[in-house]
């Protein structure tokens, strides 16, 4: 008796789920991807600079990583260290590697990057330092009609080596009593 065969269009989350239970079932299967990686929706990719990797489809990451179809399967999934940061980066500002951003900095080569892990204030201009955790903040500048606080950015800590790539920034706040 033949064998039964299965043909799965697409290597994405739902293409090999599929394709993992038609193998489970007996059936000899063959998957099919145009691109030239497998992934579909789960996708990384170096889409800047060389080492930065980035989910060409983030929101569909969380959806498979859940899924029952993949409990038990030898899958690695790779996590972000900055799951949802999203900085404004203009002019020239510099980073070193390892570095996380937290939501909401904004930085240009004029943005004051204050460490504030010492006992005195350490200022950076237009780069952050490598492994340092980077989250907004703002600083006081007095003006004829009173002060008000303009924006900087502060770096509260630093990253070790042990966690550098593996820990996300939640997870880099909380070790420093910030989230």
């Amino acid at each position: 008796m033949a064998s039964r065969k299965a043909t799965v269009v697409g290597s994405g989350p739902n293409g090999l789920a599929a394709a993992v239970r038609l193998a489970q079932a007996g059936l000899e299967v063959t998957v099919h991807e145009e691109a030239a990686t497998v992934g579909g929706g789960c996708r990384t990719a170096e889409l800047t600079l060389p080492g930065f990797r980035h989910d060409v489809c983030a929101a569909v990451l969380p959806l498979a990583r859940r899924s029952p179809a993949f409990a038990g399967l030898d899958v690695e999934w790779i996590d972000p260290p900055a799951p949802a940061a999203h900085a404004l980066l203009k002019a020239q500002a510099r980073f070193g590697a390892g570095a996380v951003l937290g939501p909401n900095v904004s930085l240009t080569s004029s943005v004051p990057i204050i460490d504030v892990t010492g006992s005195e204030p350490v200022e950076h201009r237009g780069y952050v330092p490598p492994r340092a955790i980077v989250i907004p903040g703002t600083r006081p500048k007095a003006f004829p009609a009173g002060t008000y606080h303009l924006a900087c950015a502060l770096i509260v800590g630093w990253r070790s080596e042990a966690t550098e790539l593996k820990v996300s920034l939640n997870e880099a706040l909380r070790e420093h009593g910030l989230g």
